[in-house]
């Protein structure tokens, strides 16, 4: 059996992913949080407030992500 790169080993989407063009998303009710990742920026979309922030590394895009994902989840 082949492994997939396209998820870590804690479920989430990869870097590789990203460049496939996956994307993560949490969505509640009218709120919803979205990472993706085009052109190699990380994209950081939620519609809570609807903001949008963008970032060079993966792991600067989860940060933010993983704190709006908290709200939405609320």
């Amino acid at each position: 059996m082949a492994r997939s790169n396209i998820k870590t080993k804690d479920g989430r989407i990869s870097a590789y992913g990203f460049a496939c063009g996956y994307i993560e998303a949490v969505e509640n009710g009218y709120k919803r949080a979205t990472i993706l990742m085009e052109h190699g920026v990380y994209h950081v979309q939620w519609k809570l407030d609807n903001g949008w922030a963008t970032f060079d590394t993966l792991a600067d895009a989860r940060e933010q992500y993983d704190k709006v994902k908290k709200e939405v989840e609320r």
